[in-house]
């Protein structure tokens, strides 16, 4: 009797799995399985449409995003940040918003005013002191800001030590990690910003993307082929993660709950972002 019945839930599990992977609500993978929990609209973002960094406090999830275009604006003060019809290249205002998401219902709680954060490449969320903290990276690549979780407005910016694209607050030991631009090398700071050393990753993939920590390890996302590579605190790689998505850009990962999420660019810049629930996953574990 419990062979019989076995087989008919797996049937209907197959069943609905099957519809939802035809609506594409489900990637099918061999790695792993993913799911889409968020669609980030283009007005949601206040068409600041290049989805950026994203990251969790446990009851929010924050994700920055912004126009790489200001000029779509009209606002003169507001270029693109990367501008190739002015020699040398202008870098202005880009405009960014930052979106407060409750993951409980994946819906907008709310969402700040036009900020200045340049690329707001990753943000990650210091619970010491109860704020976000925004890698500003292109143009100022040594530039980081603090944010207000709810108003969602600057508190200060800070200069750190290397030029960085990712940024993430390990809280069991009360300080920072961050990714060096322009290589695949790792700074650990205090809470204030200082130096405490760097290391090197033992191996990655190319393009750098977000990062963020589970207090154990360190998770990086890297987007030429949609990787997720996962590093001790020393820098040796424990294991990689191929992730099912691979039309679209993958930009940020965090964790609640012991669940990964993956925050990806739709199309290229054009039409938002997206945020899936990765779970199942089958990690290609360093031998």
């Amino acid at each position: 009797m419990f062979d019989v019945l076995s087989s008919i839930f797996r049937s209907i599990v197959s069943f609905f799995t099957a519809i939802l992977v035809a609506l594409g609500i489900i990637t099918p993978s061999n790695t792993a399985e993913q799911k889409l929990v968020m669609s980030i609209s283009i007005e949601d973002v206040s068409t600041c449409r290049s989805i950026q960094g994203g990251c969790c406090d446990g009851q929010y999830v924050y994700v920055t995003a912004i126009n790489p275009d200001g000029a779509e604006f009209d606002n003169p003060e507001w270029t693109a940040d990367c501008d190739e019809t002015v020699t040398p290249k202008k870098v202005t205002k880009i405009p960014c918003v930052i979106l407060k998401i409750n993951p409980d219902t994946w819906s907008i709680v709310s969402k700040s005013d036009y900020l200045f954060l340049d690329h707001a490449n990753d943000v990650t969320y210091n619970a010491a002191n109860n704020e976000l903290v925004i890698c500003n990276n292109q143009p100022n690549y040594t530039t980081v800001t603090t944010v207000d979780p709810v108003t969602l407005s600057v508190k200060e910016t800070f200069t750190v030590p290397q030029k960085i694209y990712s940024i993430v607050y390990v809280g069991s030991e009360s300080c920072y990690y961050a990714g060096i631009s322009g290589g695949y090398q790792v700074v650990k700071m205090t809470q204030s910003y200082t130096q405490i050393g760097t290391m090197s990753l033992s191996e990655h993939g190319n393009t750098r993307q977000g990062m963020d920590s589970d207090g154990s390890y360190l998770y990086f996302i890297y987007s030429d082929d949609n990787y997720v590579y996962k590093f001790d605190l020393s820098g040796n790689m424990v294991a990689k993660l191929e992730l099912p998505e691979s039309k679209n850009e993958a930009e940020f990962i965090f964790f609640r709950y012991g669940t990964m999420y993956v925050g990806y660019e739709i199309n290229g810049r054009a039409y938002g972002g997206a945020i899936y629930s990765v779970t199942d996953i089958k990690w290609d574990e360093k031998k």
